[in-house]
C-alpha cells in the first residue's frame, strides 16, 4: 500500500490567506463609512436608498454563506 505524502504549508501562507479573506469581507463596510457622502452625491441617492442596498447585500451574503458551505463540500478541489 502506498502512503501519500502530505505537504505542509508554511504558517505565513495560512496567515496571508486569513488576512486576504478578512480584507475582502470588511471592504464594503469600510468603503461605506469613508465614502458615504461621495456615494450619495455621485449616484444622487438618499440615505434610505443606500441603506436598502446594504440590506440587500447583507441578505444575499447570508444566503450565500448558508448554502455555500454545503455546496462546496459536495465538490472536491481541483488539484494537479
Amino acid at each position: 500500500m502506498q502512503q501519500e505524502k502530505t505537504k505542509k504549508q508554511p504558517l505565513y501562507v495560512i496567515l496571508l490567506l486569513i488576512l486576504a479573506a478578512e480584507a475582502v469581507f470588511i471592504l464594503p463596510f469600510v468603503l461605506q463609512r469613508i465614502f458615504r457622502t461621495t456615494f450619495l452625491e455621485s449616484f444622487s441617492i438618499s440615505q434610505t436608498e443606500l441603506g436598502s442596498c446594504f440590506s440587500i447585500y447583507g441578505i444575499v451574503a447570508l444566503f450565500s454563506y448558508l448554502f455555500g458551505g454545503p455546496l462546496a463540500d459536495k465538490f472536491k478541489p481541483l488539484m494537479s
